[in-house]
């Protein structure tokens, strides 16, 4: 046995009760005990000199809310951002320790893969990390791999869903009537509700049956969509793809479609027949 933690009431009585079990277990086994490495915690609720009395009588230093086991914290505050910031501590610790070598990207993303990313990976093992921890650690390993310094700023990623938004710039009659006067903001397609691009492209009777029509015959009716947002997150789920269909494939045919609906839009706004479907 390496360790053992025991608890109890925090009296004089049950500590001498537990230096007997102690010196019990230390003759039956040929084990001893180090009392310098060993520690008392004391709840909040017990006074300071019933504390001071009963870590005298066992031998032992008061142990710190601070103090850790195996490389963790052994006391957690309710915000565990902050108690993991320790973690942060660290790795930004052997990241300093390896500044100083001339590593080429290979050599950086070994040490990142064996290294830098263990503990983390320990430390999960057994902990939820919190997302703003992560995304600190990731910040860390990022800008080691790309060179950064204190002197020379690294290249920094960023999510292509944060630079690719949409403008919604196409000229709806929802969007015209926000700039000028227009006869209607109703739908042409359907001279129903206003015409935004989605009610155009996915609520409209008329793109209902498309849709329908389509090979894979999607009730758009079933999907309940306000914003094009939504929508890519509800078809980027694979369980809600029609079957034998990848997001790609699907997208390209939603083109397709969306040029076609478009195409018809303009021509009954020109003086054009609708085409019944």
């Amino acid at each position: 046995m390496d360790d053992i933690i025991l608890f109890g009431h925090a009296t004089e009585k049950e500590a001498e009760a537990f230096l007997r079990c102690l010196h019990t277990y230390c003759e039956w086994s040929g084990q001893a005990v180090n009392f310098q490495k060993s520690t008392v915690y004391f709840s909040k609720g017990v006074p300071k000199n019933r504390a001071d009395k009963i870590a005298n009588l066992l031998g032992m230093c008061k142990m710190k809310r601070d103090s850790t086991y195996l490389g963790l914290p052994l006391f957690w505050s309710t915000n565990r951002a902050q108690c993991m910031d320790y973690l942060v501590k660290k790795v930004l610790n052997r990241i300093d320790g390896w500044k100083s070598r001339l590593l080429s990207k290979v050599g950086r993303t070994c040490l990142i893969q064996s290294v830098g990313a263990s503990l983390p990976i320990y430390v999960a093992a057994s902990n939820v990390i919190p997302c703003r921890t992560a995304s600190k650690i990731d910040k860390c390993l990022g800008n080691f791999w790309w060179g950064g310094s204190d002197s020379r700023k690294p290249i920094h990623t960023i999510a292509w869903s944060s630079l690719c938004k949409s403008k919604d710039a196409l000229p709806s009659r929802e969007k015209l009537g926000q700039i000028m006067p227009i006869p209607s903001v109703c739908s042409p397609l359907c001279d129903e509700e206003v015409e935004s691009t989605i009610h155009l492209f996915w609520q409209c009777s008329f793109a209902k049956a498309f849709w329908y029509g389509s090979p894979w015959g999607i009730r758009t009716d079933a999907i309940q969509c306000n914003e094009w947002m939504d929508w890519l997150q509800w078809f980027y789920c694979i369980k809600n793809l029609p079957s034998n269909l990848d997001i790609d494939t699907f997208l390209t045919g939603a083109l397709c479609i969306f040029d076609v609906l478009w195409s018809i839009r303009n021509r009954v706004i020109h003086g054009s027949n609708i085409t019944p479907v």
